[in-house]
C-alpha cells in the first residue's frame, strides 16, 4: 500500500513540475495564465507601487523579440494612458493645471 501511495505522489509531482500553464479558478488553463472568474467581481487587480511612474508602466506587453507593443500606465487616478510610450512625458504634479485629467491613446501619444 505504501508503494502505491508513493507512486501516486511521484506521478502527481511529475505532472505538476512539467506543467507549463497556470490556472486560477480553472484546472485546465488554456494559456500561460488563465483566470476564470466565478463571481461578479473584479477578476484581476494590480496595485502599483507608491512611486510608480510612467517611465515604468504598470503593464507592459512585448513581442517574442522583447520589443514593446503596449504600455498601460498611470501616475494619477485622473490620467489614462493606453499604447506604446503613451504618457511617458506626462508630468504629474500637485498643480491642478498640469499632469492630470489626461487621456492618451495610441503609439507615442
Amino acid at each position: 500500500m505504501k508503494k502505491i501511495i508513493l507512486l501516486v505522489i511521484i506521478t502527481v509531482m511529475a505532472f505538476t513540475v512539467t506543467a507549463q500553464n497556470v490556472g486560477i479558478g480553472t484546472i485546465t488553463p488554456a494559456g500561460k495564465l488563465h483566470i476564470k472568474g466565478s463571481a461578479d467581481t473584479s477578476q484581476l487587480t494590480i496595485d502599483a507601487n507608491i512611486t510608480q511612474s510612467n517611465v515604468h508602466p504598470i503593464i507592459r506587453l512585448r513581442n517574442a523579440s522583447g520589443l514593446d507593443l503596449l504600455h498601460i500606465s498611470s501616475d494619477d487616478t485622473t490620467n489614462i494612458f493606453i499604447g506604446l510610450n503613451t504618457g511617458t512625458f506626462n508630468m504629474y504634479s500637485a498643480s491642478p493645471t498640469t499632469g492630470n485629467n489626461n487621456t492618451f491613446i495610441g503609439s507615442n501619444a
